[in-house]
This record gives structure tokens, C-alpha cells and sequence, in this order.
């Protein structure tokens, strides 16, 4: 199975209608947050089903259903959000990582970084889901733990491994250049989480 980059669009059209849907029955924010939730989640499934069979879709899967919601996201963030220093993080984030996933998951660990990636994004959701439906709730706070050291573990021990197994290799050091401050974007992420 191959992905090319126009099948992108499908995966970009089924998250535009996934969104469009949910916003019949939640507030704006809330129906992308549970686009984002669906994306994780899709990309986390994808992950460890194809890692536990050893499929070959693995990196086909994951870049249509990733691909498809980075791009999503892109047009999202500019149709929809103030520009500001955060959303333009999110959309370099998106580019390099569609830039990622078009090199060769043969070669390069994008499709475990990605599952890994995701699924530690997971509880974020869940968290931004409690703040905005019941901010003073004891489901925030416990959801808020299992937030920072979820994310922290993946972030600082998980992404640490990959990243370093990723770069060890000095041409690859150099392919990688555009991504590797997504690698940096997630430590300090997880160290705000961990100074609230």
C-alpha cells in the first residue's frame, strides 16, 4: 500500500466532515478538540495493532490519518484562529511533520514517533474537554495528573530513545534538520505542565 501525497486529501476531507459533524453538537472549541481526540486516538490504534501484527501498513496508515489531519489543522488554524506565536508553532509543527513522514519508513522511525507521539497527546484532550465542561471538577484534576506524567514519560524517556536512535547518524542529522525542533517543542511543553 502506498500513499501518495493527493490521497492526503481524503484523510483531509474525512477530518473536515468528522469536525463539521461534531459541531452540530458541541461549542466550536470542544468539536476540535474531539477531532484532535480522534486523530490520537486513530493514530494510536493504527500504531499498536499494526506494531503487535507486524503489518506493513503501519506507515501508509499513519500518514493518511496523520496527513489528512495536519492538513486539516493547517487550513483549520488559518480559516479559523488569530495568528499568533502558538498557532504558528502548530502549523510549522504540521509542515515538518508532513515533511517527516514523506521520507522513507524504512530508513527513518517516523511511524513509531508519530504512534508515540499521539498517544501520548491522548490525555490532553481529555484535560481540555474537563475545562471547559466542568473546570473546578475532581475529574480535572486527576485527568491533569495523568496528563503531565503520561505525556512527561513519553516526552523526556520515549521521544529521548527515539530521537537519539533517529540522529546517531550524521546524514540522516542532516535530513532531519526541519524536524528535529518538534523534539524540543514537546520537552518544553511537558516542562510547563510540570511547573502548573
Amino acid at each position: 500500500m502506498i500513499i501518495k501525497n493527493k490521497d492526503l486529501l481524503f484523510g483531509l476531507f474525512g477530518y473536515t466532515i468528522i469536525n463539521e459533524l461534531l459541531e452540530k453538537y458541541q461549542t466550536k472549541k470542544l468539536a476540535m478538540n474531539s477531532t484532535a481526540a480522534i486523530h490520537a486516538s486513530t493514530t494510536s490504534l493504527i500504531w499498536l495493532i499494526t506494531s503487535i501484527t507486524g503489518s506493513s501498513y503501519m506507515a501508509p496508515l499513519i500518514k493518511l490519518n496523520t496527513g489528512g489531519y495536519f492538513l486539516f489543522d493547517i487550513l483549520y488554524l488559518i480559516q479559523n484562529r488569530k495568528m499568533n506565536l502558538l498557532h504558528g508553532m502548530y502549523i510549522y509543527h504540521h509542515i515538518a511533520g508532513l515533511y517527516y513522514m514523506s521520507l522513507s519508513p524504512k530508513k527513518f522511525l517516523w511511524p513509531t514517533i508519530i504512534g508515540i507521539g499521539e498517544l501520548s497527546n491522548i490525555p490532553t484532550y481529555v484535560v481540555y474537554y474537563y475545562l471547559k465542561t466542568k473546570p473546578n471538577s475532581r475529574e480535572l484534576k486527576i485527568s491533569q495528573n495523568v496528563q503531565k506524567y503520561w505525556f512527561g514519560f513519553h516526552r523526556f524517556i520515549s521521544s529521548t530513545i527515539l530521537t537519539y536512535f533517529e540522529l546517531k547518524n550524521p546524514i540522516k542529522r542532516k535530513i532531519l534538520l526541519p524536524v528535529i525542533p518538534l523534539y524540543f517543542f514537546g520537552l518544553i511543553w511537558s516542562a510547563n505542565m510540570f511547573k502548573q
